[in-house]
């Protein structure tokens, strides 16, 4: 959900400000941004570590001339670093234009094995944000694979908490943790200041979700999860989850 502190008056204007505020989320750093830059993505089977904390350059307001609607002023927030160069900037202005041709609810991407089908919307699959979108999808869900990996020091702790868990639930850590999960990354708030012709992004947040992948569980769990039904399969990937 978007809160705005002050409603645009103008359709037109209101269009360009919730854009604007959307694409403003693009720029959160999430610990790891290697795909921002030039997408050169990690090999499917490299661990990935958390990097420092980084803010890359993002749209932060714009002006509109009355006299001429077509005739827009952007403002970059060069964050972390000294400078944007010309490129860079133009790429943040074209995430802005697809975003007003592309309506809100088809902006999304969604990497999972188990539905093939609803990769990307087409007509964000045609645009830079959809690309860098799947990019960071790709990466996010590369991070929490090495993240929750058994030999590694945060993936022997959740291993061990999950076990556990199972223990105490259901009185033996002889079961199959089938931990199927979706992370969903979305809008959570964003402040909005508008003066006359300006709009400028104040402050923005993103919201991070763990939401059990029941088509995932659907699919993927077998009889030898000690031949029970998905119900307590249910119960075992929440165990695991909830760690």
């Amino acid at each position: 959900m978007l809160s705005f502190i002050s409603k645009p008056k103008q359709n037109l204007f209101s269009k360009l400000t919730l854009i604007l505020v959307l694409f403003s989320f693009l720029g959160t750093s999430l610990g790891v941004n290697y795909a921002h830059a030039a997408l050169t993505l990690p090999e499917p089977t490299q661990l990935l570590g958390l990097s420092a904390t980084y803010s890359f350059p993002i749209l932060k307001g714009l002006k509109l001339n009355p006299a001429n609607p077509l005739q827009i002023e952007f403002i970059i927030d060069s964050a972390n670093q000294d400078t944007v160069d010309k490129e860079e900037a133009s790429k943040l202005i074209r995430y802005f234009l697809a975003g007003l041709t592309i309506p809100e609810d088809d902006l999304w991407v969604n990497l999972s094995v188990y539905e093939k089908d609803r990769m990307i919307n087409e007509s964000a699959a045609q645009t830079d944000v959809g690309r860098d979108m799947l990019a960071q999808d790709y990466v996010l869900k590369q991070l929490v694979s090495s993240l929750t990996y058994p030999e590694s020091e945060v993936g022997k702790s959740y291993w061990q908490k999950a076990y556990q868990a199972a223990a105490k639930a259901f009185g033996t850590t002889d079961i199959k943790l089938d931990t199927f999960n979706k992370i969903w990354i979305a809008p959570d708030k964003a402040e909005v200041y508008e003066y006359k012709n300006t709009a400028v992004v104040n402050q923005a947040t993103l919201k991070a979700m763990l939401e059990q992948d029941f088509l995932a569980l659907q699919k993927g769990t077998k009889d030898e999860v000690r031949g029970t039904k998905d119900e307590k399969a249910g119960q075992i990937n929440k165990v695991a989850s909830d760690v």
